[in-house]
């Protein structure tokens, strides 16, 4: 059977997501398991009815009970001892007692200079509520501490950590990073938070220094002799020590947009690098390849120790250990079945990974460049390579030179569009983003990443003998650091050398995987396409065109978690934002969010209130997301804080735009306020806009006092009819007093409410007030549900919550 490992494993994947996505109990995931092991003995004895060319699909449908089965079992939370089943879901005060399984590292707290945090992994034997007694437990907690400065933490330690635990928090914004899936991908259910090291107790003698401990300090100290303490040193260090401290954010977002940040990560090239140079020595000195394997493999695996057994570095090490072992046994080479044989080994220890951004990413463009790079290769070089028909001996010295550079371009030019083509829908389901100057970004990033990861290997190998050649090796390490920093910026810069996209379910990338792995290799290769082949692609393309005609004609209202913000999107036209809260969320969340929306440029930014919690992160967002226009109120009526929004608008270039009641911005009416109205407070005069969208009339009215409800009644009476309203919380009085609502007559309310500050929280009182006066009680509070989406289509509305996501 050609390439008899890739179908079994695919099957084997396709039943860890069948389960993860039914969330399969263990019991049924047991006894599934068992039938498919079964199924496939006892269909396969002689005499048995089944035929023999059905082996190979009674195998994968083994497999895929098998990995219905594994992955139940392994994600099972309802043993007694179970971590998610002793410790509340919700905040509570206690202590667990463990082993640390990772000790993680100090990293920088953003927007606090000198504050350093720490997360820690403990696999947990205890946990005990406050003035309560010890539990037994089984299972993973990470634990954050918030100031760990002075904190000494070691894998393999026993240790008492007291503080507050609770279930991971979901997204804190529709499409955000989900981090409680994230950890429950790697079989962590609860997190803690703990003040600093006074919430830290070790339990007998520590464990004796492992190689990372070792090794680390060592090596950080070895790599850092004879070149500046500067970014670039930082970067190497990060870059041959799966240091992730010392990669800056500045830095981290320029490699990223540029479609290289995959080089700081150990992994295939690293571990390639390691291999590859220890086999030709091996190999110079005539030792037999059955006996180079048990040089080789060793030293790749205490590479892997030493450097802290990161995820992505056990990963490429397994890879190496398959290829390496095949080579030594002189089996045939292939690269998909090695492959396969790899992602079996991980998945039968810990088939959580299947669901982890590295594993996706490094399996799955390592098998687009085995499908894709020679086919392309060899479209390349009929169009880069030398003429056939003239003889090589006629040729001179520098045509003989453009030929190898020609053929060399070729190579990793197919290369880099086979890693591209695989990796574009990775990219975007989890980082939502296309990096279209990655193509050539890394024909010159991972060449000079090679060159920098050799230098620091050396540098670390020639220490001990010569330190003024380990000098030498840092020296060229920062030099082509340095050079792959400017490439990376540069990349970064190019005009529309990156987009941010909204991500997509991952059913719409099924006809693009069946083009990628399915058709495109049989039509670049020659062979027939029939129309099994063609009709998947064709009907998935149909589907995508019509699921854009539908979005279209959809108007998406998002209403953020934090009391304040409202984001309009009208299908692909436009993109506006009422309001952004206060400065702590608008400094990362709000931009981060925006960019996983697809959004890197707001048409119209509306500062509508003037208080700092509603208006004071402008500035701050204004720094990472481009503004068409920035439309405020009344010159001389707005707060503090939209004034300093003003100024900053004015730094950057934007227009600034007045609007009163009778203009429009938009397809949108302002209500609110009046031009020399009255009132000198900012919740006087908060603008208040109303449109028909879609056939569905809707009210924004973000932040606006009772005095200045009834002049709003006032001028418009029974004209403020709306289906939807989405309300803020005034400084003084109440949200939509009773004859607003009267007036209003809504079918569905969100309040924008939040916890901090106390201003923002409503009493009990009115929350019943506002219930029993909407329809059904139709009221969604942002401090209970979370952020609330409101979509609008063909005259009907529907909500979605945070917690129903």
């Amino acid at each position: 059977m050609e390439r008899p490992l890739v179908g079994p494993v695919l099957a084997l994947m396709c039943g860890i997501a069948a389960a993860r996505l039914l969330e399969c109990p263990s019991t049924v995931g047991l006894a599934l398991a068992l039938v498919g092991l079964l199924s496939f003995v006892v269909c396969g004895r002689e005499g048995s009815a089944v035929g023999r060319g059905w082996e190979a699909w009674r195998l994968r449908f083994a497999c895929v009970l098998v990995g219905v089965g594994h992955l139940a079992v392994w994600n099972d939370t309802d043993g007694p001892r179970n971590v998610a089943g002793v410790i509340p879901a919700e905040p509570t005060l206690g202590s667990v007692r463990g082993v640390v399984s990772d000790p993680g590292e100090l990293k920088e707290v953003r927007g606090k200079p000198g504050a350093m945090q720490r997360m820690v992994e403990l696999k947990v034997e205890g946990w005990r509520a406050r003035n309560r007694a010890w539990q037994p437990v089984e299972g993973r907690v990470r634990v954050r501490f918030r100031e760990a400065r002075g904190l000494e933490v070691r894998r393999g330690m026993v240790a008492e950590v007291f503080g507050v635990f609770q279930r991971p928090k979901p997204p804190l914004l529709p499409g955000g990073f989900d981090d409680a899936a994230h950890l429950s991908a790697r079989g962590i259910r609860r997190v803690g938070e703990c003040e600093g090291a006074n919430d830290w107790r070790l339990i007998g003698d520590p464990p004796l220094p492992g190689p990372a401990d070792r090794f680390l300090p060592w090596a950080h100290t070895t790599l850092s002799r004879g070149v500046p303490d500067d970014a670039a040193t930082r970067l190497i260090r990060s870059m041959v020590l799966g240091w992730r401290g010392g990669l800056e954010e500045e830095w981290r977002e320029a490699f990223m947009e540029s479609g290289t940040l995959h080089v700081f990560a150990i992994s295939g090239l690293h571990i390639a690098l390691v291999a590859g140079g220890l086999v030709e020595v091996l190999r110079l000195v005539r030792m037999r390849r059955e006996w180079c394997v048990w040089v080789v493999i060793p030293v790749v695996w205490f590479y892997v120790a030493a450097t802290g057994w990161q995820a992505s570095a056990v990963r490429s090490a397994v890879m190496s250990t398959v290829v390496v072992a095949g080579w030594a046994l002189r089996r045939p080479s292939d690269l998909l079945n090695s492959l396969a044989a790899s992602a079996w080994v991980i998945l039968a220890v810990d088939p959580g990974q299947l669901f982890q951004a590295g594993f996706q990413l490094s399996f799955g463009v390592v098998a687009g460049m085995a499908v894709w790079v020679k086919p392309v290769e060899g479209w390349l070089e009929r169009w880069l390579g030398p003429d056939p028909l003239v003889a090589e001996s006629t040729r001179g010295w520098m045509a003989r030179l453009g030929i190898s550079i020609g053929r060399w371009l070729a190579v990793n030019l197919a290369a880099s569009i086979a890693a591209w083509v695989t990796s574009v829908p990775l990219g975007v389901h989890h980082f939502q983003l296309v990096s279209f100057s990655g193509l050539v970004a890394n024909l010159v990033v991972v060449p000079v990443s090679g060159l920098c990861l050799m230098a620091g290997l050396l540098s670390l190998l020639v220490v001990p003998v010569w330190e003024g050649a380990s000098v030498w090796m840092n020296q060229s390490a920062w030099l082509w650091m340095e050079m792959m920093m400017q490439a990376g910026k540069w990349a970064s810069r190019i005009p529309g050398g990156h987009w941010a996209v909204e991500a997509p379910a991952w059913g719409w990338w099924s006809g693009y995987a069946w083009m990628l792995f399915g058709v495109g290799p049989r039509w670049v290769m020659g062979r027939p396409l029939g129309w099994r082949w063609v009709a998947p692609p064709g009907i998935a393309c149909v589907a995508a065109m019509l699921a854009v005609g539908v979005s279209l004609r959809t108007t998406r209202i998002a209403c953020l978690p934090w009391g304040a913000g409202v984001l309009l999107e009208q299908g692909w036209r436009s993109e506006m934002l009422v309001d952004c809260g206060p400065a702590v969320f608008a400094r990362r969340a709000l931009p981060d969010w925006l960019r996983s929306r697809g959004i890197e440029r707001l048409d119209d930014a509306i500062g509508a209130a003037g208080e700092s919690r509603f208006a004071g992160g402008w500035p701050e967002l204004m720094k990472g997301i481009g503004v068409g226009a920035f439309w405020v109120g009344p010159e001389g009526r707005s707060g503090s804080a939209l004034r300093q929004a003003h100024a900053a608008a004015h730094d950057h270039g934007i227009p600034i735009r007045r609007l009163s009641a009778g203009r429009s911005v938009g397809s949108w009416e302002v209500l609110w306020p009046e031009e020399g109205g009255e009132g000198t407070r900012s919740d006087d005069h908060a603008l208040v806009l109303a449109g028909r969208v879609n056939g569905v009339r809707c009210s924004l009215i973000p932040s606006l006092n009772p005095d200045a409800q009834r002049r709003l009644i006032a001028r418009h009476g029974a004209g403020l009819r709306a289906d939807v309203v989405i309300a803020g919380v005034p400084g003084r009085g109440e949200p939509l007093a009773p004859e607003l609502l009267a007036c209003l007559q809504p079918k569905a309310v969100v309040l924008l409410t939040s916890d901090r500050p106390a201003s923002l929280k409503l009493s009990r009182a009115v929350r019943r007030r506002l219930r029993a006066s909407v329809p059904d009680g139709a009221v969604w509070f942002t401090d209970e549900v979370g952020a609330v989406e409101v979509v609008l289509r063909a005259g009907r509305w529907n909500v979605v919550t945070g917690t129903e996501r």
